[in-house]
């Protein structure tokens, strides 16, 4: 598919809005301030979100540590490097780095704690008690691995050696996880007490708890999954679409459509009865569980050539995104009124969290972001 890298807002998706930023100057819903006419006589552009100095070639530095943020744009931590995902609570966040699994005190001060070592994890979730990931340690095994949040020293399998106690082991099902190191997400989720997982052409589930995994349905190996009660939604590749399955009554684990998708979509989240996802042409879709034939969607800055939106994280109306390419990621949310960026260009972003009313990110610089949703 063709499109452009990374790069500045502009241009309508899916139902979007031309400019690329509902959020911003002049634009529909927008909060901004009007700029006097400059020599030329036109009026100039004044973002209201942070523009960072990435672009295509991939120089990018870190985010400015000073100065007046816009969206309380603040650097928690840095030294963060090599990670890979990303969850955050009220009062840690939790890093997932290439074999390590670490805590970090958002009060500042303090080194990150490693809770995990001999790991290999891909995607991860939290909930009040245990953080969970899936695992790529074993070759052609998706693996879902539990420890407590108060776990240190742990090690991820039985027989890594060391005095450490051990991860649970929830799931071990055929089917390989994306390869290490791989841009694309496994397509894993939290929801109601179960963790929801693809492995190859199969999606499971497994209680938080432990006991057998359960078959969702077979046949497709989803980009993404969302859960809404007790509807399962699933990216499908090769038909450009969003399926889903029902987990109970007369048509329980059988693939139905939900809707098209004008690209290849990516990750999927549902927030308030509404399904959202990323395209491969830069945008997030979305559209309402009770009326999904009318699609809607805004764009994020870039799209196409392996530019698009990569993260998607329920959060305050509607959800929050990264979108971006090897080198440069942007950050902003979507909701069914439309679009709004905080921050373009910069450092490419390996994960991205909600807690409370703040947006986190962690970038391959190294820092941890914070922002105010």
């Amino acid at each position: 598919m063709s499109g452009s890298g990374s790069g500045g807002a502009g241009g309508t998706g899916a139902g979007g809005t031309a400019g690329g930023n509902d959020g911003g100057v002049d634009g529909p819903g927008g909060g901004g301030v009007d700029a006097p006419p400059d020599s030329t006589g036109f009026e100039p552009f004044v973002p209201d979100y942070f523009i960072g100095g990435c672009n295509n070639f991939g120089s990018a530095g870190p985010v400015p540590e000073a100065g007046s943020p816009l969206h309380g744009l603040t650097v928690v931590a840095t030294g963060l490097t090599g990670m890979k995902a990303l969850e955050v609570d009220g009062s840690n966040a939790y890093l997932a780095g290439a074999s390590t699994i670490s805590r970090l005190s958002l009060a500042g001060g303090a080194s990150p704690e490693v809770m995990v070592t001999n790991a290999m994890p891909l995607a991860t979730a939290l909930d009040a008690n245990n953080l969970y990931w899936v695992d790529a340690s074993v070759a052609g095994q998706t693996t879902v691995l539990r420890v407590p949040l108060t776990a240190t020293g742990w090690q991820a399998f039985a027989g890594d050696g060391g005095a450490g106690q051990t991860a649970t082991m929830l799931a071990a099902e055929p089917g390989a996880p994306v390869a290490p190191g791989a841009y694309t997400l496994s397509a894993f989720t939290l929801s109601a007490g179960y963790l929801y997982f693809g492995a190859g052409n199969v999606v499971w589930r497994v209680s938080t708890g432990g006991g057998s995994a359960q078959m969702v349905v077979s046949g497709i190996a989803p980009t993404g999954i969302a859960v809404d009660g007790n509807n399962v939604y699933l990216g499908d590749d090769p038909n450009e679409a969003i399926q889903f399955v029902t987990l109970t009554g007369q048509f329980a684990g059988i693939l139905q459509g939900f809707s098209i998708s004008n690209a290849t979509p990516t990750q999927l989240a549902t927030n308030a009865g509404i399904v959202y996802w990323g395209d491969w042409f830069g945008s997030i879709e979305h559209a309402a569980i009770a009326n999904p034939t009318n699609l809607g969607g805004a764009r994020t800055p870039c799209g196409g050539a392996g530019c698009y939106p990569n993260r998607l994280r329920p959060g305050g109306a509607g959800v929050i995104w990264e979108s971006g390419d090897y080198a440069c990621s942007s950050l902003g949310t979507v909701d069914a009124t439309g679009s709004k960026y905080f921050a373009t260009s910069i450092n490419v972003v390996r994960g991205i969290a909600v807690a409370g009313n703040h947006f986190y990110a962690v970038n391959a610089a190294g820092q941890l972001l914070r922002m105010d949703l």
